[in-house]
């Protein structure tokens, strides 16, 4: 999806949103210099695995990009992994930059699914309320689109590497769950959360998540939810 006009409605006509299969590879390759050069310095991931993550599994990756000079100032990894793959990161023994395919999971009609925030880098001078509620919006409407389907969202995971991410882990209610720590000797906190849709409370678009999610089916689907945190606990 390519979207000149979203971005408007939250103050910021200067940006064009860029989702799902729209990311081509020439701007996955931007991201990735913003990225490399800027963020990542001390943990880096090749260029091809940068690009197999925003072309894995896309529904949830968006990309902010400056319609004048044509360059991203922000972009959005967001993956779906599998329960395994959840509860491994948990115990330090994947990160985001060992994950493999058979981590990710495939959004299929009446399952759960969970969000792992894998890379989060938006320019300083973006990190404001506005692009906040702009980045939730478009993730609310991303799981609505599931919802359709029956498939519903069930763990929220971060890694708080940078400042961003703590700031995003607190702003989506996660809560910190243990030191993650990389082969390189890094380490970071690590958030995670059962999904609750009343975090998007503040959004126009709440009314409608809110029916996508409290409807009699959901309620009867959401009871088989699952705490990974602590099923991860329970396994150790």
């Amino acid at each position: 999806m390519i979207n000149e006009n979203i971005a408007a409605s939250f103050g910021m006509p200067e940006i064009t949103v860029i989702s799902d299969y729209s990311i081509t590879p020439e701007i996955a390759e931007k991201c990735y210099n913003m990225g490399e050069v800027t963020y990542y310095s001390d943990t880096l991931v090749d260029l091809q695995t940068y690009k197999n993550k925003f072309h894995a599994v896309p529904d949830f990756c968006f990309v902010f990009m400056h319609k004048e000079t044509n360059q991203p100032v922000g972009y959005f990894i967001i993956l779906p992994l599998t329960d395994d793959a959840i509860m491994r990161y948990m115990k330090n023994q994947v990160s985001f930059n060992t994950l493999k395919p058979s981590d990710l999971q495939s959004i299929e009609p009446e399952q759960f699914y969970n969000l792992y925030f894998d890379t989060d880098v938006l320019y300083k001078q973006y990190r404001t309320q506005e692009m906040k509620n702009l980045l939730f919006s478009l993730i609310a409407n991303a799981m609505i689109e599931h919802a359709r389907n029956f498939s519903f969202c069930n763990y929220i995971l971060i890694d708080g590497y940078k400042d961003f991410s703590k700031v995003l882990a607190k702003s989506l209610n996660t809560k910190y769950l243990t030191t993650h720590k990389y082969d390189n000797g890094v380490e970071s906190d690590l958030y995670g959360e059962t999904f609750d849709y009343a975090i998007f409370e503040d959004l126009q678009i709440y009314s409608t998540i809110e029916f996508a999610y409290n409807n009699l089916y959901a309620k009867r689907f959401l009871k088989e939810a699952k705490d990974l945190w602590q099923e991860c606990k329970t396994h150790t």
